[in-house]
């Protein structure tokens, strides 16, 4: 018996019921909600393959088969037509093309410098505002899913789907559980304070209708009472557009159905959560999706900005400063920092005092300036509450004093001396 004898023998050995049952078990592999975008997708590339001749599923066919379709086709759609493609392939023709190495280099060239549009996301203050001064009753419909929506991290779809079943009352919150979501994992979330009273007011109205086929949570709400009409996905996705024209946002047709679950990941980041109570309260199991609502919030980005700011602030104020003439001409001796000394001047020394832009300014004469005494002596006649400042344990040749404060970094001009009507001979400490 040749080789290909053997190969094609345990097909031909299976007895047809099994086969059958085999292929109905297969299906199940296709969710089921996408089944006919996964099939109608297969189909087309089943009939270019029989148009150009091919016989195979090699790379080159795969390659010149998105080659074909390239113009039609964002990025991001190339990618979920390769996705269905290689589910209906590997199931149907038992062949992996998630093997195909220049297939998947071909498609991520195709995303370089692609963009994709997302949903605009709404504030804190946004989300506040329109809670608080739209007409209540008019827009308590819109509250309730906007509330729900942001609290949960909702879909539009999950919107739609909850029941009232699926709520539960404690009194002081509200427990809504989402059973069914679109990575298959159920999540919960709770409500409480003022927004547990908004959604209870609008719950009070929808448990007037006691049709028992009517289960969905949001039913069409008018003249302050539910109708029996459940409300559809497009409606629920049509709110965040309406809350913008209320708020009077720019481009509010880009707050799209999504922008409730991008709005509650965005609030969360900037609140301070992280990676881990993101990915729990949203339901990702994908850390790449979870870190890019990550990245894209302002408050990381500002975190992030103040950190290296203030490092580079804090090296200008590790810098030497010591004591410095208004007109910039002449500086003391930098020396490194040995300790904090408390230093007392004298009501001499200190003519004036101001302050100028939130920092302590200290100003004294010339002559009182040069008839400083060395660090950790405090001079004849020290005031009653002396001055915390770093001070050098070490003179100039000239016998003046190298002061050094080391939490500071202000430079003095002769336009503040100016401003300030300081004599002309001034020298200057400024302290923060």
């Amino acid at each position: 018996m040749s080789s290909d004898d053997s190969d094609e023998e345990p097909m031909t050995m299976t007895p047809p019921e099994i086969m059958q049952q085999a292929a109905a078990t297969s299906d199940h592999l296709i969710p089921e909600k996408s089944k006919l975008k996964y099939e109608c997708t297969y189909h087309k590339f089943m009939d270019w393959r029989i148009k150009n001749h091919a016989k195979s599923f090699s790379e080159n066919v795969l390659m010149a088969y998105f080659g074909h379709i390239r113009p039609q086709f964002k990025p991001t759609s190339l990618w979920a037509m390769y996705s269905m493609l290689r589910t209906m392939i590997g199931i149907k023709h038992n062949v992996n093309i998630a093997n195909y190495p220049k297939l998947k280099a071909y498609l991520k060239r195709q995303s370089d410098g692609y963009h994709c549009k997302k949903s605009k996301v709404f504030t804190a203050s946004e989300v506040n505002k329109f809670i608080k001064e739209a007409p209540h009753m008019e827009n308590l419909f819109k509250k309730v899913v906007l509330i729900i929506g942001i609290s949960g991290a909702c879909r539009k779809q999950e919107l739609k789907d909850i029941k009232m079943s699926d709520i539960e009352d404690t009194r002081h919150s509200l427990v809504i559980h989402i059973p069914k979501t679109k990575t298959e994992k159920s999540r919960s979330f709770v409500i409480s304070g003022n927004f547990y009273n908004i959604c209870m007011e609008y719950i009070n109205f929808r448990r007037n209708v006691t049709e028992p086929s009517i289960t969905q949570l949001f039913l069409n709400f008018q003249n302050g009472k539910c109708t029996k009409q459940v409300v559809g996905v497009n409606k629920i996705g049509q709110i965040p557009r309406q809350v913008a024209e209320y708020l009077k946002l720019p481009t509010p047709s880009l707050y799209t159905g999504h922008a409730l679950r991008r709005t509650s990941a965005t609030i969360l980041v900037d609140a301070g959560g992280d990676l881990m109570a993101l990915k729990r309260h949203g339901g990702w199991s994908s850390s790449t999706v979870a870190e890019s609502y990550v990245d894209e919030s302002m408050a990381t980005k500002t975190s992030t900005s103040n950190k290296i700011l203030q490092s580079i602030e804090n090296q200008e104020k590790r810098a030497t400063i010591g004591v410095t003439e208004l007109s910039g001409t002449e500086n003391f001796q930098e020396m490194p920092s040995t300790s904090t000394a408390i230093f007392a001047p004298t009501t001499a020394v200190l003519e004036k005092c101001a302050t100028t832009h939130g920092k302590r300014v200290f100003t004294g004469g010339q002559k009182d300036m040069t008839g400083w005494p060395a660090a950790r002596q405090s001079p004849s006649g020290a005031s009653k509450n002396p001055l915390s400042c770093s001070e050098l344990g070490h003179t100039r040749a000239d016998h003046r004093p190298a002061i050094r404060v080391t939490f500071v970094f202000v430079i003095a001009t002769s336009s503040l001396a100016q401003s300030r009507r300081l004599p002309p001979n001034t020298r200057s400490i400024y302290v923060s």
